[in-house]
């Protein structure tokens, strides 16, 4: 499995490619800007893990473009999204940080297992 983790914070991204690949995941493409996420998009991936506001941007616009591309998204975020979240991306979980590694896999797992992906 392949996953795209969106995340602008620097320790966040490293504990959730460790997290990650202890879990089976053969590779984590991590990008923290929007030019450098947007270019990762056009890749194949499995998953992607997008964190909601990436250096004070909202996310919502990779996010669309992830979804036009079919690729499931796992959300995290710090802040209240739900509202917002519940319209435009209604099968997209929300994990919100400070979150445990497990609330994070079981929602990697969840996507993975509706999705179908490897």
């Amino acid at each position: 499995m392949r996953i795209l983790l969106l995340e602008d914070e620097p320790l966040i991204a490293l504990e959730v490619e460790d997290l990650c690949r202890e879990n089976g995941v053969q590779e984590v493409v991590t990008h923290s800007v929007f030019d450098e996420a947007e270019a990762a998009i056009a890749g194949q991936f499995d998953i992607a893990v997008v964190d909601l506001i990436l250096r004070g941007k909202s996310a919502l616009p990779l996010a669309d473009r992830l979804k036009s591309a079919q690729i499931p998204i796992v959300f995290t975020t710090g802040g209240d999204a739900e509202s917002q979240l519940a319209e435009r991306f209604p099968d997209a979980p929300l994990v919100k940080k400070p979150y445990t590694g497990m609330e994070l896999i079981d929602a990697i797992r969840s996507v993975r297992d509706r999705s179908g992906s490897i």
